[in-house]
């Protein structure tokens, strides 16, 4: 039974302990209380997706209220902000005796994303390079991965697909980029097509993907879990080197971690404007720009 009270500093500990482990979670914070409360503000408790809790912030109906809450913020990663009457029958249904009011914080906390490669090629280096670049965490999986070609790497796993991937556990903010030069395709999208990773991608022509998927689908695999991965991967602009497909990728995950569409940001209008000289305000319309020319 954990104590019932953790210092701020024991809550700190236990949030860097919790990200080195992989680990995401919900921090509870009390950043506004009026009239009599259990905690004052700066009180925290970390909220874990299995719904245990570390730390309190008052105890009771007020807790449960927040353990119910931060299951939605697991959802959709958005910082909420909740308010407790802490009277008899309030609107929040605690029924706290202490009467007073409470508002808390609740904030997604997760580690890094992390980029899983599987494969060994120029392309994977390329890749490790920009997801290392963008401020990912790099893991490298492939039979033929060595150490010393992945110095961005955090991991090297020098193992078959299958195999190297059972060893770590693949989280929901993970970004997977499968680059195996085709041999290894079918092996690597099997090892990972079950896991929790928001992103998957694979390298390959149209005609190369269509046979991976056909074969799967063979193997059991339902066709719409296939037609999940971003297959061929990247965005198109036009790549050649493996610098400039690793950039593709990279940009591709980003838009799926972000909620991007990917579409060109460049105006197509310029939009009526007013200039005010003395008192004699002067118009200037909108005129349409060809974007062709």
């Amino acid at each position: 039974m954990q104590p019932a009270y953790t210092t701020t500093s024991e809550i700190y500990h236990k949030v860097a302990e919790l990200l080195g482990d992989g680990k995401r979670f919900v921090l509870a914070s009390v950043i506004r209380v009026a009239g009599s409360t259990p905690r004052g503000t700066g009180a925290k408790m970390i909220v874990l997706e299995d719904g245990s809790s570390i730390g309190t912030i008052g105890g009771g109906c007020l807790e449960a209220y927040v353990l119910h809450e931060s299951k939605k913020v697991f959802e959709d990663g958005v910082l909420k902000i909740i308010e407790a009457d802490l009277g008899g029958d309030s609107w929040s249904g605690l029924g706290m005796a202490c009467g007073g009011k409470v508002e808390i914080a609740l904030e997604l906390v997760e580690p890094n994303p992390r980029l899983i490669i599987l494969g060994s090629g120029h392309l994977a280096k390329a890749v490790a390079k920009a997801g290392r670049f963008v401020g990912m965490r790099v893991v490298v999986i492939d039979p033929f991965a060595k150490p010393e070609d992945f110095p961005e790497a955090e991991t090297v796993i020098a193992e078959g697909y299958g195999e190297g991937v059972a060893k770590i556990p693949i989280y929901a903010y993970d970004s997977v980029v499968i680059c195996t030069r085709h041999q290894g395709d079918e092996a690597a999208l099997r090892a990972v097509i079950d896991s929790k990773a928001r992103y998957i991608g694979m390298v390959g022509s149209a005609n190369r993907v269509q046979l991976v998927f056909r074969e799967l689908m063979k193997q059991g695999y339902p066709p719409e879990k296939l037609l999940k991965v971003h297959a061929p991967i990247g965005l198109e602009i036009g790549a050649e080197t493996p610098e400039e497909i690793a950039v593709s990728i990279i940009a591709e995950v980003i838009m799926s971690r972000r909620g991007g569409t990917g579409a060109p940001k460049k105006i197509t209008r310029i939009e009526e404007a007013v200039v005010e000289k003395a008192d004699n305000p002067q118009e200037y319309k909108s005129s349409e720009v060809n974007r062709n020319s």
